[in-house]
């Protein structure tokens, strides 16, 4: 290796290093759950349970979880890609941990991991738009991102920063479809390259989420401006991007469903849908481009005209063929389970301009910075990307404000023009200043950048009495379900799998660390489980809840009283008969009898055992 690659490396492993410094940070002075042995939430946990389940039954196809909704099982509406990275971490270390505790420290490792897989792929993606230290400086500022960062940690198991991985890479790819002088004709081929790999990476994150349609109308929003505005060969880009979209869609849906429902039609994850939207749009762009001497003369009124015209009859025909497509995910959820998805955080808004603050206060500084970056670039062939960071800005803050859950992508497309501000900053200051006082205006501005919001945000919550309290962090520490599954395993009900009801928020991790079969968990297919548990401990009716005991063969029911788990239980009208009430307070029916547990675990949990008909007082 050479002096100079050596230092050409620097940024990129300075910003590395940064990121795994912060996450360790985080695991180790943190309330990481890692550290005793837990994920950060059930999602995490039911990965893992599907990772099991798959090398159970070697049935790529099955998305069955039949020890949830007990005793008659649901399905998940996740894919493949992510249980095939748990996997793939898990082998290295399976042959001397044991599978289960291998696949343990994948889960917990993944996403810190993907993170930065993400720094490299943001130091190779921005590099033409910032260059290659803003790039890599923008890698690095995904980790002072608290939005972000809430999903990186380690312990989650989940998709979240692989969307991150995934986008970043399509966006470095469009960005080169940009690139180059016009009218060569190594441009041309770049061009179409560059499309062609930046459809193909949208169309695994389809295969991840279908949330990725938001990136998507992005991108086809922002290429499609050129040829808005008569730029040459425009289409041709557009044209490409949707090739490459629908040609690995094909593939996707071949990996991920098989030939046997490869025209199935679901909402919640990648299938025929996603598949038929791309065509449609290959389409147009395809008509499009065959034509180009008609539209050479046009203006842009005749080309917004069409552009108009073709989105609207691909939404009518989209809508013909799938009545529910305008609905998302939300077509496949009961609607009487709005109410305990809103009240998950991801699924919640912001709550106020403190906690805006909090999540993506840089915004504050990368909004205005972008326009000017626009505004600047305008005569060059970075305008378009430039324009791409700022509507992907402006459309993600906007969806922030409903649902948390977007600040993640804020925190990505955020990151490149603060580290491009920063880098003129740094620039400027090394023309006009030397020695310490560079180096200090140079750190003061840096700070007041990444940490100015933040702190304004925080000092503003706290102000507002809306922190988390002390106690109720207190209190959520006497439920740790590590310490009752352990009970759970011992005699005398080690001796078969039980099936339980609990709160959804802990249905996961019992199925992970025990054998028994749950109710209830927190996904949207498993509502008939989920509404049940809602009328058996929720309800008023104690011949109802007895009925649905009988029907389902339940045999324990586990409360963690006056946690957040079980909140929801308490939502409904139903006064003092509430079962779960009655419980608490000691009023049990004639069919159920309180379990004795450990005293350490009597703190935080409440176990009653289903009586069998000969028992019943």
């Amino acid at each position: 290796m050479t002096q100079n690659s050596s230092v050409s490396r620097l940024p990129l492993l300075m910003a590395v290093a940064f990121v795994a410094a912060v996450h360790l940070a985080w695991l180790f002075g943190g309330q990481s759950e890692v550290l005793q042995g837990g994920l950060e939430d059930g999602d995490s946990f039911m990965r893992l349970v599907r990772v099991q389940r798959l090398i159970e039954t070697g049935d790529w196809f099955d998305v069955s979880i039949p020890r949830a909704n007990a005793p008659y099982g649901t399905t998940m509406h996740w894919t493949r890609p992510l249980d095939v990275l748990l996997l793939v971490l898990a082998a290295p270390t399976a042959p001397f941990l044991g599978f289960d505790l291998g696949l343990y420290v994948a889960g917990a490792a993944l996403s810190p991991l993907l993170h930065i897989l993400t720094v490299v792929a943001m130091a190779w993606a921005a590099a033409p738009l910032i260059g290659r230290v803003g790039a890599c400086l923008a890698g690095g500022l995904t980790a002072a991102q608290i939005g972000f960062m809430g999903y990186a940690i380690a312990g989650n198991a989940d998709h979240h920063i692989l969307f991150a991985l995934i986008n970043v890479l399509a966006f470095g790819f469009i960005i080169r479809s940009f690139s180059g002088q016009r009218g060569s004709s190594q441009r041309g081929s770049g061009q179409r390259g560059a499309a062609l790999a930046a459809g193909a990476l949208i169309s695994l994150g389809f295969w991840i989420g279908i949330e990725e349609i938001a990136f998507l109308a992005i991108c086809l929003g922002m290429i499609g401006l050129p040829w808005l505005l008569g730029e040459k060969d425009s289409a041709d880009r557009n044209y490409h991007l949707c090739l490459g979209l629908t040609l690995s869609l094909a593939l996707v849906l071949l990996a991920e469903r098989g030939p046997e429902h490869y025209l199935g039609v679901e909402y919640d994850r990648v299938s025929i849908i996603q598949m038929t939207i791309a065509a449609l749009l290959l389409t147009f762009w395809g008509c499009i481009r065959a034509w180009p001497r008609f539209w050479e003369n046009k203006g842009t009124a005749p080309r917004l005209a069409a552009g108009v015209l073709g989105a609207a009859v691909i939404a009518a025909v989209t809508r013909l063929l799938f009545p529910n497509i305008f609905l998302g995910s939300l077509a496949s959820v009961d609607p009487r389970l709005m109410f305990l998805i809103s009240g998950v955080l991801e699924y919640a808004p912001i709550r106020d301009v403190w906690y805006f603050l909090i999540y993506v206060g840089g915004a504050v500084f990368a909004l205005p910075w972008a326009a000017w970056r626009f505004k600047e670039e305008w005569p060059g062939p970075n305008r378009w990307p430039w324009a791409l960071v700022g509507a992907a800005l402006l459309v993600y803050l906007a969806f922030a404000a409903s649902w948390v859950r977007w600040v993640l992508y804020v925190g990505i497309f955020l990151s490149i023009p603060l580290a491009d501000l920063i880098v003129r900053i740094d620039f400027l200051s090394t023309e006009r200043l030397t020695g310490i006082t560079r180096v200090l205006v140079n750190t003061l501005a840096i700070l007041f950048i990444t940490v100015a919001p933040l702190g304004a945000g925080a000092t503003g919550a706290l102000l507002n009495k809306k922190a988390v309290k002390t106690e109720a962090l207190e209190k959520k520490k006497t439920c740790v379900l590590k310490d009752m599954t352990e009970f759970l395993n011992q005699s005398p009900w080690s001796d078969r799998p039980r099936a339980i009801v609990a709160s959804v928020n802990l249905g996961p991790e019992i199925l992970y660390r025990t054998p028994h079969n749950v109710l209830a968990t927190l996904h949207h297919r498993n509502s008939a489980g989920i509404l049940d548990s809602i009328t058996i401990l929720g309800g008023g009716d104690d011949a109802e809840s007895l009925r649905l005991v009988r029907e389902r063969s339940i045999d324990l029911l586990l409360l963690c009283p006056g946690s957040n788990a079980d909140g929801y239980f308490l939502k409904d009208e139903g006064g003092e008969r509430v079962l779960y009430r009655r419980l608490v307070k000691g009023d049990l029916p004639g069919w159920l009898k309180e379990v004795s547990v450990p005293a350490s675990l009597a703190s935080g949990f409440r176990l009653f055992q289903v009586a069998s008909s000969t028992e019943i007082r």
